[in-house]
């Protein structure tokens, strides 16, 4: 079955990551890796992005996605597991 996944495909520790903001208010990703590479050494298995914080009813698209694209990046630079959260306010 294609939906089925392996028993351990998503053991160990997930964080739930927080979004940084720049002075100016906007979404930033320039710490991204070195979050990831800090989560990593403190023995997460991967990331929960764009859904905890409430990203997904104060963020645009464009947002969520580059912040989904930075995490991927880092996370395959780390070794870390990446879920994203993909729902939003429908209008």
């Amino acid at each position: 079955d294609d939906a089925a996944c392996e028993a351990g495909a998503f053991a160990g520790q997930y964080c739930a990551t927080v979004t940084e903001f720049g002075p100016d208010g906007l979404v930033s990703v320039k710490n991204v890796d070195r979050y990831a590479a800090h989560l990593k050494r403190e023995g997460c298995a991967g990331v929960f992005v764009n859904g905890t914080s409430g990203e997904m009813m104060s963020l645009s698209v464009s947002e969520r996605e580059a912040l989904a694209e930075a995490w991927k990046k880092a996370g395959d630079a780390h070794g870390l597991k990446v879920i994203v959260h993909c729902g939003c306010d429908a209008p």
